[in-house]
């Protein structure tokens, strides 16, 4: 490599020049990438990480960079310390990534299965939706039985009503609609 390679003003101030071009650019580059390892601790402090990880990730960082020091460009030798940095924080952090839970399932493993306020409530909106759809018209009713509470495929619910698979979803979307026009309406218990 020679020094033309790098312009000099991204390398370092001017007050470095001259010893730049005394010496050969990939020395310089090593040399100008421990300087800069204060900084990239602090931008991966920035981060949210603890001064031990930082330090981890501040060397893992530098051990990059000296790596690919010839994929470096000529740019400000700091932005491409800290895109690197932050690409390792990134990695780091999927390395880390903890198993997540959807809420309800916490919920249910926090509760247990024999939960019998759950299970109260559960048959109170069974039996609340029920009452609901009892009050709507026969072929509404029918299909709503068949597709909630009989969970029928659509397949099924086009046999037993001897129509299409098409018509049946149109009636399954057609009753839900009607109960939900329902429940907006204020229909209250009773």
């Amino acid at each position: 490599m020679t020094t033309a390679s790098y312009p000099i003003s991204a390398l370092a101030g001017a007050s470095e020049r001259a010893r730049i071009l005394a010496t050969p650019p990939q020395r310089e580059l090593e040399s100008l990438l421990l300087r800069q390892r204060g900084a990239v601790f602090a931008f991966i402090r920035r981060k949210g990480f603890s001064a031990e990880d930082a330090d981890d990730l501040t060397q893992e960082t530098l051990v990059r960079a000296y790596q690919h020091l010839g994929a470096f460009r000529g740019t400000a030798v700091t932005a491409w310390l800290y895109r690197i940095a932050s690409n390792v924080s990134v990695d780091h952090l999927r390395r880390r990534r903890l198993p997540t839970m959807p809420l309800d399932d916490a919920l249910e493993s926090i509760a247990g299965e024999d939960d019998p306020c759950r299970d109260l409530h559960r048959q109170e909106d069974t039996a609340w939706v029920r009452e609901l759809i009892s009050t709507l018209p026969e072929c509404h009713r029918r299909v709503l039985v068949l597709r909630f509470f009989e969970d029928r495929s659509l397949a099924e619910i086009a046999s037993a009503l001897g129509c299409s698979p098409l018509a049946a979803k149109l009636r399954v979307f057609r009753a839900v609609a009607a109960l939900r026009r329902k429940i907006a309406s204020g229909w209250m218990e009773t």
